[in-house]
Order: C-alpha cells, then sequence, then structure tokens
C-alpha cells in the first residue's frame, strides 16, 4: 500500500492552515508615542512646581540653620531659595520676621504691606503686620489693622470673634491709646466665651493702664496662675508666660511692692526674657 505524503504531514493539514490564518499579527505598544504624551502632561506641571519646591527645601534648611543660631547660613539658604523662585510666598514671609527679628523695620514693614495687599483676606498675616508696626514703634497703625480685622470678624464664629476683640483690646492697652474702648472689646470677649488666662492678663493690664491696681491683681493673679499651671504640663510657651508675668509685675511696682515685682520680673528673666516695654 502507498502512503500519500501530504495526507501524512500533520503541517499541511486544513486545519493547520486554517489554525494559522486565523492567529492574530503580533501587536507592539507605542512606547515612544506613550512617553511624549506623558512628558507634554507633566512636562509644564514639573517645569512650574520644580523650582517651587527646591525653593521650598531651602527655606525649610533655612529654618533650621536659624534655630541653630547660624544666621549667616540661614541668610544664605534664603538666598537660594529666592534664586529658585523669586515670589516664593513662604520665603517672603520668613524674610519679613526675620527682618523685624533683626530690627530692620523698614524693610520688614515694606514686606508685610506687600503680602498683606496679594492677601487681604488672610487673618493671620494681618496680625503679624499689626505686630510688625507695634514693634516699629507705630501703635496707631497697629491699632487700625485690628480694627479692620474686627470688622471682618462681624459674621465670624463666636470663637474667633473674641480672639480678635481680645486682640484689638490688647493692641489698644500696650499703645495705652482708646482705654475704655479696650476695656469694653475685652468683656465682649469674655462675654462672648468666657474668661482665661488670655482674656485675663488683657483686662488686667488695661486696669494697670488705667491705673486700677486692685482691680489690675484681681485679673493677673488667676492669669498667672492659670498659665504656670499649663506651662508645667508642656502645653504653653514661655513667652506667654513672662509677658503676664512682667504685666503683674508693673502693678506691684505701681503698688511698691518691691519684692513682689522683683519676684515676678526675676521670673521673666528665669523663662529668657528681659522685663520691658519690648515685652509683649
Amino acid at each position: 500500500m502507498s502512503v500519500d505524503p501530504a495526507s501524512s504531514s500533520s503541517t499541511d493539514s486544513p486545519e493547520a492552515s486554517a489554525d494559522t490564518a486565523e492567529s492574530p499579527p503580533v501587536r507592539r505598544r507605542p512606547r515612544g508615542l506613550i512617553l511624549i504624551v506623558v512628558a507634554l502632561v507633566l512636562g509644564p506641571v514639573i517645569y512650574r512646581e520644580y523650582p517651587r519646591e527646591m525653593a521650598r527645601w531651602r527655606v525649610a534648611a533655612a529654618l533650621n540653620a536659624r534655630s541653630a543660631d547660624d544666621n549667616e547660613k540661614a541668610r544664605q539658604l534664603l538666598d537660594e531659595a529666592f534664586a529658585w523662585d523669586p515670589e516664593n510666598r513662604p520665603a517672603r514671609l520668613q524674610q519679613a520676621r526675620w527682618q523685624m527679628q533683626d530690627e530692620q523695620l523698614d524693610e520688614a514693614l515694606a514686606a508685610y504691606d506687600q503680602l498683606v495687599k496679594e492677601s487681604p483676606a488672610d487673618t493671620a498675616l494681618m496680625m503679624e503686620r499689626a505686630d510688625a508696626y507695634l514693634r516699629a514703634g507705630k501703635p496707631e497703625t497697629a491699632i487700625e489693622v485690628w480694627k479692620k480685622l474686627e470688622k471682618q470678624a462681624a459674621h465670624a464664629s463666636t470663637a474667633e470673634r473674641a480672639v480678635v476683640l481680645n486682640g484689638l483690646a490688647y493692641f489698644r492697652a500696650v499703645g495705652n491709646i482708646e482705654l475704655d474702648e479696650a476695656l469694653e472689646d475685652v468683656e465682649l470677649a469674655i462675654k462672648l466665651i468666657g474668661e482665661d488666662a488670655a482674656k485675663l492678663d488683657t483686662r488686667g493690664y488695661i486696669h494697670y493702664r488705667r491705673g486700677d491696681y486692685q482691680a489690675a491683681l484681681a485679673d493677673l493673679d488667676p492669669a498667672v496662675k492659670e498659665v504656670e499651671q499649663k506651662f508645667t504640663q508642656g502645653g504653653l510657651d514661655a513667652h506667654t508666660v513672662a509677658v503676664i508675668h512682667y504685666h503683674r509685675g508693673l502693678v506691684h511696682q505701681a503698688l511698691e511692692d518691691k519684692v513682689a515685682a522683683e519676684a515676678d520680673f526675676e521670673r521673666v528673666r528665669s523663662l529668657g526674657f528681659e522685663p520691658n516695654d519690648r515685652l509683649y
């Protein structure tokens, strides 16, 4: 019996031919095109954000250097931040703060004015600006800033409004200006959310400015007790404690109680501050 070569070859069978014909072609992914699309989408984002990120890192490093009392290194790092991003807002704000600390008052005030002009609704920034004017010996301007804040807070939460009222009252007391209005402001703040050390200190300091020393002590004694307790628990900064002791020391001094006054002033020094009119 003869064998047909065609019938013995499985590779040439109709079924095999059909399978081969129906196999889809292998398609390669257009990797180059994908990379181009990714670059087109992410390129502008990277171009825009990379300088900001580099500036942010340098601002953080500058803060660490300043904390370590390496002011020269801090300034160098801040300059590098500006080189990466000349309009970097955190860098500009930090520069203004350091200018205030270094008594570069005109430069600091100009910087704060520009920052507030760009962000007029930034409450925290406006508070910093008011403090800058107060430290520059311009309490009237500082109080005007707080009056603007008080108007903006008219429709804010009760707590926010109380904070602003207390701040306005305190700045009036520090500037020794409009003391009757200051007392009304802090009384309203207390009525809104109750007494605490901050408001008692404000009211006590107003009483001191008005010459009502016994009323001042009645507020400052519990304020000192509260802040010392919180400070011991780690819930309060040393500056706040020092300020309230300084205020009470002034009252004791006005009452000619030298021993009590010196005790308060010594506590101020132990906290790292000097009991003088630059402490507020």
